[in-house]
């Protein structure tokens, strides 16, 4: 049996330890397996490469879910009886998971603490503010300026830029966060 030294790890390893290549030398790469898993690991562990493959994973879902095939398949599976019953199954075990009706029991809690925390009577104001959001993204220097500048409530904010309520209070805290770090 033929070995190899391998480039990169240097340790001399059988021939069947490398991937297949025609051009190099006992017809196979110059690194070994083991060593071209851990550079294309490290190379997909890199942020800017993590953010770039998500993004491109969000856009490519984005556009194959509106596909007219895609939804007619969708619509054709979720009638069928077998995936009707399986369906509820799962429902029904969620619905009935201990762990996840805790999880939610604290989750209501914090909510109404912040809720009464904030003077806020529901969570109708969210939902309205979702209704009438036209803009999503980065914040222009002017929207932050009529943010930290205006004496309208959250709401009324929100409304009057185009946004989400949800996006108009993490912003103005992480403004004010911002104020405060720099004094």
């Amino acid at each position: 049996m033929q070995t190899k030294t391998c480039t990169k790890c240097g340790e001399e390893k059988p021939v069947t330890e490398f991937h297949k290549q025609k051009r190099g030398k006992y017809g196979v790469t110059s690194r070994c397996k083991g060593c071209i898993s851990k550079i294309g690991w490290e190379y997909k562990r890199r942020p800017e490469v993590r953010e770039r493959n998500l993004e491109y994973q969000r856009e490519y879902q984005c556009k194959y879910r509106q596909r007219p095939e895609y939804r007619s398949y969708i619509r054709e599976y979720r009638q069928r009886p077998q995936t009707r019953e399986r369906t509820r199954e799962r429902n029904r075990a969620y619905r009935q998971d201990p762990d996840r009706l805790e999880q939610e029991r604290k989750r209501d809690r914090e909510d109404k603490r912040l809720r009464k925390e904030l003077g806020l009577v529901s969570n109708r104001h969210v939902e309205i503010t979702q209704k009438y959001a036209t803009r999503k993204g980065r914040w222009s220097d002017a929207e932050v300026k009529f943010l930290m500048s205006s004496e309208l409530s959250l709401v009324n904010i929100a409304l009057e830029l185009g946004r989400t309520y949800t996006s108009v209070r993490g912003k103005r805290y992480e403004m004010r966060k911002k104020l405060e770090a720099q004094q």
